[in-house]
């Protein structure tokens, strides 16, 4: 890539993604007469056949529900057919890096031919007379790595086979020799990344994906610590013990079974699930979400109130987001909101004024009893948001940090929640957010708007998938999981990501 070319694919490329996690799709182009034939295909000017034609289209159908921030290709025929074949993402930019490895005098010989006339021969630590040599096409994967690595967000490369193998091999620090071990069929699909992000943690996430599986794209470390995100999110424990109930998980080579994820309704929380606490959606979540709500109904169940709900979810999704598959319910479900040109409150489910004067007098005895020498808070600690009363330890406004400190074992607010159960037996009491602890008409709880959600919607609880980070026992999702629907653990809008990225390659 020359000076012109780098400043080109910069301008194209440029910064509107910064902040999101890199992944580089490395495809393969569809099959060609030549690849049928197993000829060497270096820089010969070959087409795709029928069958690869169909391949490229089946890739496009395959990630389709992906929103790619940038789509590169090499300016071969065979890999621009199968770009323009897939017909997915933003227009793509010519990269000549992509270029197949350049064969020279073995051009379009097939591999028997060659070690008939020079039996020790290697490819990948020998190269061919008159063509690119090891050295040569390693520096050219090191010069493209170097500028995809300032990229964010999915990125889309079409190439070919052995410069494929030799990016990968790369991408990991691994010399060009060991690109021989890593085979890559026409029209598949491949992942790089980085472990937890971390770009001194170079990372291939999926390898030689072919049209016969079903597309998984799942970041999983060679030490087993970072599991296949369904398998990963299905299979968690949760904050005080136990399992999600048993569902289907991936098994290594195998056809992925997905099915506990195929529901015509996916319900999130928000806070500690879609975004931090009280933090808005960042771009990423918001254009999963957007993809999501293309496909199938969602709704959003949590603590806050109405305003939070508009100004931590709402104002991030874009303007042509598909609105009408979305319900909302603030306040654990005591309230619903439905679009249709404007957003509609379907219902409220408030306190009398005795109601919410019994329960602001029992939450400040009970905190006062227990004493936890709270000495700074950040906005008010009590908040009465209609048809729910919310207690934050640390106020509305406090900074994530210290909230994440002060009860992280959940020790606290059991206390206050033990000592409300005997002041306010009347009331449902369950233990929200990080510092929260949220109080609701008895029986009234998330269970409760999932079952209006089932009234309204009139989807079953066996068709609805909730994601959560309160599904600990006395958590405010928990009541979901003890009302049957299929529910997953997770810890943070990173893990809800890689949820909603399973359910719509699924």
């Amino acid at each position: 890539m020359n000076a012109q070319q780098r400043t080109n694919t910069a301008r194209v490329l440029g910064a509107d993604d910064k902040g999101l996690p890199l992944r580089l799709y490395f495809i393969r182009h569809g099959e060609t007469a030549w690849s049928r034939s197993g000829q060497y295909s270096g820089r010969a000017a070959i087409s795709l056949t029928a069958q690869g034609e169909a391949e490229a289209r089946n890739v496009g159908q395959r990630l389709r529900n992906i929103p790619f921030a940038h789509v590169l290709t090499s300016p071969l025929q065979r890999a621009r057919q199968s770009c323009v074949l897939a017909a997915f993402g933003p227009t793509p930019t010519i990269e000549p890096d992509l270029a197949e490895w350049d064969n020279g005098d073995d051009e379009g010989r097939m591999a028997a031919e060659i070690l008939a006339a020079r039996p020790d021969w290697n490819l990948f630590r020998d190269g061919s007379p008159n063509g690119e040599t090891p050295a040569q096409i390693s520096n050219r994967a090191d010069r493209l790595i170097a500028q995809l690595r300032v990229l964010a967000g999915n990125v889309a490369l079409f190439s070919h086979s052995h410069f494929g193998r030799v990016l990968a091999a790369r991408w990991i620090g691994l010399p060009v020799a060991q690109a021989q071990h890593l085979l890559l069929n026409t029209a598949s699909v491949s992942m790089l990344c980085y472990e937890h992000e971390r770009t001194d943690q170079p990372a291939i996430a999926l390898w030689n994906s072919t049209a016969h599986e079903a597309f998984d794209p799942t970041p999983e470390s060679g030490d087993g610590e970072r599991r296949a995100l369904k398998q990963r999110a299905l299979d968690r424990r949760e904050n005080e013990g136990g399992e999600i109930p048993h569902v289907p998980t991936l098994q290594p080579g195998a056809m992925r079974e997905a099915t506990v994820l195929r529901k015509k309704l996916i319900v999130f929380d928000l806070d500690g699930t879609l975004a931090e606490s009280k933090a808005a959606l960042d771009a990423e979540m918001a254009a999963l979400l957007k993809t999501l709500l293309g496909q199938v109904k969602v709704a959003v169940i949590s603590g806050g109130d109405w305003p939070q709900f508009q100004t931590q979810l709402l104002a991030n999704l874009s303007a042509d987001t598909n609105l009408k598959n979305l319900s909302l319910l603030p306040t654990c479900g005591t309230k619903f909101y439905q679009f249709d040109s404007d957003w509609q409150q379907l219902y409220a489910d408030d306190f009398t004024k005795e109601e919410r004067e019994n329960i602001i007098h029992s939450l400040q005895e009970a905190v006062r009893a227990e004493d936890f020498g709270i000495d700074k808070t950040w906005g008010k600690q009590i908040e009465d948001r209609g048809s729910q009363i919310t207690f934050s330890a640390l106020g509305q406004r406090a900074p994530l940090e210290q909230k994440e400190k002060w009860d992280a074992d959940f020790a606290k607010r059991k206390k206050i929640k033990a000592r409300l159960k005997n002041l306010i037996p009347e009331f449902t009491v369950r233990l929200g957010g990080t510092t929260s602890i949220d109080v609701t008409k008895l029986g009234i709880d998330k269970a409760y708007g999932i079952e209006k959600l089932r009234e309204i919607l009139g989807i079953e609880l066996e068709e609805m998938l909730f994601a959560g980070d309160a599904l600990f026992p006395g958590g405010n999702d928990y009541p979901v999981k003890e009302a049957g629907v299929v529910s997953i653990q997770v810890n943070n809008a990173e893990e809800t990501k890689r949820v909603i990225e399973t359910i719509l390659t699924s």
